[in-house]
């Protein structure tokens, strides 16, 4: 992938959420995190506009990661729940593209993460990774995303978004 990503990272495990964070890093994309809550995931999101978001399930022992999937995908951003509970993923496919299973390799990490935010763009990803649980419908969101645009951004990231 030629573009780097802002991703932002919600996992309340601290050395899964640092091993994720230096695997994306390492893949040349800046993380926004990482992050172990819902009220943190969401703050850091409102101070800045990550592209897409790795997202576990189960955070402090409750399913906030469901809930934090919902509001992002209300606010435009891919989502890919990266979790130990993929019975539970499956009954959320309306608010993040899919999933993967713990453990998670590397490169599978990576390239998922990437195939998501290139799915939400509306192209075709370079690479998915057979660990990619990729949900048969995605949200809703794909062509407002496309379009969206932050502050500061450079004119290669295309037009600012219509709201209506």
């Amino acid at each position: 992938m030629q573009r780097s990503l802002d991703i932002l990272i919600v996992e309340d495990d601290a050395l899964v959420a640092l091993d994720f964070a230096a695997i994306v890093q390492a893949a040349g994309h800046r993380v926004l995190g990482p992050v172990g809550a819902l009220r943190e995931a969401v703050l850091r999101c409102e101070r800045t506009d990550p592209d897409a978001a790795l997202i576990d399930i189960d955070l402090g022992g409750r399913p906030d990661g469901i809930r934090l999937a919902a509001i992002l995908h209300g606010r435009g951003v891919p989502c890919l729940f990266v979790t130990a509970h993929p019975h539970v993923a499956r009954d959320h496919q309306h608010s993040a593209y899919g999933f993967l299973s713990k453990p998670v390799a590397p490169g599978a990490l990576v390239a998922a993460v990437e195939a998501v935010w290139r799915l939400s763009q509306g192209q075709s990803p370079e690479r998915v990774p057979r660990a990619l649980q990729l949900f048969s419908q995605q949200p809703a969101f794909a062509p407002f995303h496309a379009g969206r645009r932050r502050s500061g951004d450079d004119e290669s990231r295309g037009p600012s978004p219509v709201k209506g």
